[in-house]
């Protein structure tokens, strides 16, 4: 009875927490601001916060430490660095162009893969409030088109690839002809389960690994078939040295033999 209790606890745990949201804030007013969240907490991605001042940082033996964190890091710049060699170059370079044809190469099971993660994403918020302004207003009218079909383009995606909430949807673009400077406040907020994230992970790692095994099977074979030709050629090419030999000693015989 005990373990069933544990048992239940931690399955009801483990649903508890894939069913979390997890939420991603994307902001504008000033500056890019960028806010994720996961159940009741969040956090800023970027900016990166600034690190504070203490005053406890300003003593004698933290100041030791700085110096000598900055002798260390002087002498770690004077050393010689080793030269790399072109072996490594050379298998570094293969690395990372093995890499980049697997990924080419699983770039449709990559797309499906997205797509279909893509339609659990929930879109909250869209908030797009902007005055287009310009000293010209030719130019003010040019990008106040411009910025509405952008915001236009952007509603048409997020309809379509995700679960948008048209309730929480505000865009209000305006052209201002008497200021010159241009003012925006825009936020989006998307919202998507973990246990939708940890899936499309896990597909993603196996599909990746599955299309490595896959390729480096049909590189084996490709060798296996080159050496196998190459062996061929080496055959063929004894042979006809065997050839030539024999023709060789049967002329010399002859010979020999007019001359006896």
């Amino acid at each position: 009875m005990t373990a069933l209790i544990v048992i239940s606890a931690a399955v009801a745990l483990l649903a508890l927490i894939l069913s979390v949201p997890i939420k991603l804030s994307v902001m504008y007013t000033d500056s890019v601001s960028v806010f994720a969240g996961i159940g009741l907490f969040s956090f800023r991605i970027y900016p990166p916060k600034k690190k504070k001042i203490k005053l406890r940082d300003f003593s004698a033996e933290n100041y030791r430490k700085l110096m000598s964190e900055l002798d260390g890091a002087e002498k770690e710049e004077k050393k010689p660095k080793k030269a790399e060699t072109a072996e490594n170059k050379s298998a570094e370079a293969e690395n990372n162009e093995s890499i980049i044809k697997v990924l080419y190469g699983m770039r449709h099971t990559v797309t499906r893969i997205v797509g279909e993660f893509a339609r659990h994403i929930r879109t909250d918020t869209v908030y797009i409030k902007a005055d287009i302004s310009s000293d010209d207003a030719a130019k003010c009218a040019l990008l106040y088109g411009a910025v509405s079909q952008f915001a236009s383009y952007i509603l048409e995606f997020l309809r379509e690839f995700t679960k948008l909430r048209e309730k929480k949807v505000t865009v209000d673009i305006n052209a201002d002809f008497s200021s010159s400077e241009t003012a925006a406040d825009i936020k989006f907020v998307l919202c998507v389960r973990a246990v939708f994230l940890l899936c499309a992970a896990v597909k993603l790692i196996f599909a990746y690994f599955g299309f490595a095994e896959a390729r480096d099977a049909q590189k084996a074979l490709r060798a296996d078939s080159i050496k196998a030709a190459e062996g061929k050629r080496s055959i063929s090419k004894n042979q006809k040295y065997k050839n030539i030999s024999k023709e060789r000693s049967g002329t010399q015989n002859e010979s020999e033999r007019k001359l006896c």
